[in-house]
């Protein structure tokens, strides 16, 4: 009698549930109108909220009218911290080198 092979189990982590550092990069004029744009490593990419003394607040680019996603990035100084909404959309693979490309063109 022939034996049968288990099917590989496969797990039921997703890469959302998989803790990684998120590193963030300044693309100079990578916006249409060649203002700076933030990308982070996740896929995500973010414009200029607005600018205060010591933190610059950076929003998510997805904005669809009624949907906004409310992501946002606080950068102090050098370093980047995520605020307390998530994205409600998935991320854009190449997103920082879509940026950089238009930055260039």
């Amino acid at each position: 009698m022939e034996e049968t092979i288990p099917d590989p189990r496969i797990h039921d982590q997703t890469v959302e549930d998989v803790r990684h550092p998120v590193t963030y990069q300044l693309i100079e004029a990578g916006t249409k109108r060649a203002r700076t744009k933030l990308a982070d490593s996740d896929g995500y990419s973010y414009n200029l909220q607005v600018r205060r003394t010591n933190v610059t607040y950076w929003q998510c680019t997805v904005r669809p009218t009624g949907n906004h996603c409310k992501a946002i990035v606080m950068q102090r100084r050098d370093g980047f911290q995520q605020g307390k909404h998530g994205h409600n959309h998935p991320p854009a693979l190449g997103a920082a080198t879509a940026a950089k490309i238009m930055a260039s063109v």
